[in-house]
């Protein structure tokens, strides 16, 4: 499998941007691309699920092992062209120390995976260059490898060729892509971006300047399952615009051991399936709370807790089984 991670300098420098670019980039070749999320997080992969058409799956070294995250790298990539990984905060930030379990440069070269570094560029020039020469140097020390940099905010072409010529006189890796100053961002909320209802357009803000690095991923093919721990049980899941944060990996492991999900949509006043179990998962409930508050739903799923059966609340989840919610001072009212 044939991959790249992207990663950055720091939170916020712009990876979702550039990932998203990419994978529109690379969709608009017709390539079948695999995404990925290093890192606990929700939201990123829906983006890229909404470009690629296929779910974007975790991997983690700290809170999954290093075995398993490559187990999920070979199942999740299957049939794909092409699978791009982007990375969490900085390239070095972990659960510990500078490239510790967790952080992109121990995933990086778990995978042997080429890393595509994120540098937000604005005024900047010249300064890029030892920039990208100190984090090219550590990943070095981690056994990870900076193939390529991705310059974003840019102010224009002349400006690019500023930076591509900054990278080449100190023989850095080369300057790849880059966005521009005016590319369409990502709208953020309390909890990070927003829920990829309205994604901007970004296709054709990928600017390539060079032949992208891939390289051929480590992987360890998935052991199927031999315990069937959940056989002939029932699952009701909680899937909707209110109850959106599902890992896939954690759905395809509750089939994998013999469960049967059932999804329902307590926005749409859906009855409550019949199951032995009740997933409410988070996601944003507040955001629609006048719905919520008419739905027959709730009314079901406070009867089946009454009756004391299983029921995993997280999150916003969790919200959902309050008796009241007083949301006059939210950041979303």
């Amino acid at each position: 499998m044939k991959t790249s991670l992207i990663a950055g300098t720091y939170s916020g420098c712009g990876k979702t941007t550039v990932t998203l670019a990419l994978l529109a980039h690379l969709r608009t070749q017709g390539l079948r691309v695999s995404p990925f999320k290093a890192g606990p997080d929700f939201l990123d992969p829906m983006q890229h699920a909404a470009l690629c058409h296929r779910p974007s799956c975790q991997l983690d070294t700290h809170m999954m092992g290093e075995i398993l995250c490559l187990e999920a790298f070979d199942r999740y990539s299957g049939n794909a062209n092409v699978a791009v990984i982007e990375g969490m905060m900085g390239l070095f930030d972990g659960a510990c120390g500078v490239g510790g379990k967790g952080s992109d440069v121990h995933l990086a070269a778990l995978l042997d995976a080429p890393v595509l570094l994120v540098v937000d560029a604005a005024g900047m020039a010249g300064s890029i260059a030892p920039m990208v020469a100190g984090f090219a140097d550590t990943a070095r020390r981690y056994g990870a490898r900076i193939a390529g940099v991705v310059a974003n905010r840019v102010g224009n072409e002349g400006h690019a060729g500023l930076l591509a010529s900054a990278l080449q006189s100190l023989g850095m890796p080369p300057l790849v892509a880059w966005l521009d100053a005016n590319a369409p961002g990502l709208a953020e909320r309390h909890l990070g971006l927003v829920p990829p209802t309205f994604l901007p357009d970004f296709s054709g803000i990928w600017r390539e300047t060079a032949p992208l690095p891939w390289g051929d991923a480590r992987t360890v093919e998935a052991k199927p399952s031999s315990a069937f721990l959940l056989r002939g049980r029932g699952i009701a899941i909680a899937r909707d615009d209110a109850c959106c944060f599902l890992y896939p990996a954690n759905l395809d492991w509750l089939r994998a051991e013999g469960a049967e999900l059932v999804f329902f949509s307590p926005l749409a006043g859906n009855s409550l399936p019949g199951a032995d179990a009740l997933w409410l998962p988070g996601g944003y409930p507040e955001l629609h709370a006048a719905t919520l508050a008419r739905s027959r739903t709730l009314a079901a799923i406070r009867a089946f807790c009454e009756a004391g059966r299983p029921v995993l609340a997280e999150c916003g989840g969790m919200m959902m089984l309050g008796e009241t919610h007083d949301l006059s001072n939210h950041p979303a009212c």
